[in-house]
């Protein structure tokens, strides 16, 4: 059985306040509009996430989320992604409150993550027998036929882990995966272009099924100067209605869940597996990587 191995991008975009929009007895059909410009809105910004050589696909719709994937082919793709990101996010808050005239505030929560795709060109998989041994568990599956139905899907670890970190998003500052934020970490050491300022450890949460029930931390991403006005991220009463705002602002975020953490957290759950698969990949298929980024020591380098 061949197996071709790929680095896929992901990125979810959900529509805020969807549900309290369709619940309003004072909007009769007016929140079908504003669905129909959200849509608009993020599949026009959207394109120019990538360029013709590797256009962004469409990967799913879940309700009023849209979730999108590409290929990178550049290492200056995944660096310059989160900044790029977030603006494209600013931009869509700004076209939607613009457009709606309602009471209801709306928005875009945008989570990004990375994960390496293995895609299997069988005819048919009756069953997970019929993978070869050389598979990890881990990995992250794509078109594939079960029985006599065929199924096209990316699943695996990977996959869970950004549906369930996207509901701890926020449309003011960009939802970014452990394993995303690490990789970038790593390039940081040779690439000097990843500001870990901007980054920021907000909570740890725990997510079904995944690491064993081990806390998750869920990173959040903004320029530094938005960082320092903390009052224009959030609502004045966002801290009584969101948990994870009440940690940043009554903790003080910058000290007691400080990015530096990250290697540790990857050492202790083992979780440098897949960043290292990344960069393999992107050693063998990218160009001006230098050469001695192979040498994966993200667990013995403080960042």
């Amino acid at each position: 059985m061949e197996h071709n191995k790929k680095i896929y991008i992901f990125i979810s975009c959900d529509l805020v306040n969807s549900s309290k929009l369709k619940n309003s007895s004072k909007l009769n059909k007016e929140w079908i509009n504003i669905v129909i410009k959200f849509f608009s809105v993020v599949f026009d910004k959207m394109k120019s996430i990538t360029t013709t050589t590797n256009k962004i696909t469409t990967f799913k719709y879940i309700g009023d989320e849209v979730v999108f994937y590409f290929e990178p082919k550049t290492q200056d793709e995944i660096i310059n992604l989160p900044k790029k990101l977030y603006d494209i996010q600013q931009e869509i808050n700004s076209n939607l409150n613009e457009y709606n005239a309602t009471n209801i505030r709306t928005g875009v929560k945008i989570t990004l993550w990375i994960a390496p795709v293995l895609t299997l060109h069988s005819e048919e998989i009756k069953n997970i027998d019929d993978i070869d041994d050389e598979i990890n568990k881990d990995n992250v599956y794509k078109n594939f036929h079960i029985i006599s139905t065929s199924y096209n899907d990316i699943i695996g670890m990977d996959m869970d882990i950004g549906f369930r970190i996207s509901k701890s998003s926020h449309k003011n500052l960009l939802n970014i995966s452990l394993q995303y934020v690490g990789l970038l970490m790593k390039l940081d050491e040779y690439m000097c272009k990843c500001k870990k300022s901007e980054y920021h450890i907000v909570s740890f949460e725990n997510l079904k099924g995944i690491w064993d029930d081990r806390y998750y931390p869920i990173i959040w991403y903004a320029p530094e100067n938005k960082w320092e006005e903390q009052i224009n991220l959030f609502g004045y009463d966002e801290f009584k209605r969101n948990k994870i705002v009440a940690n940043i602002l009554e903790e003080d975020i910058m000290v007691s869940k400080n990015i530096n953490n990250l290697n540790n957290i990857l050492e202790e759950l083992e979780q440098e597996t897949n960043i290292k698969t990344i960069i393999d990949y992107m050693h063998s298929t990218f160009k001006k990587l230098p050469e001695n980024i192979d040498k994966l020591n993200i667990m013995n380098k403080s960042i």
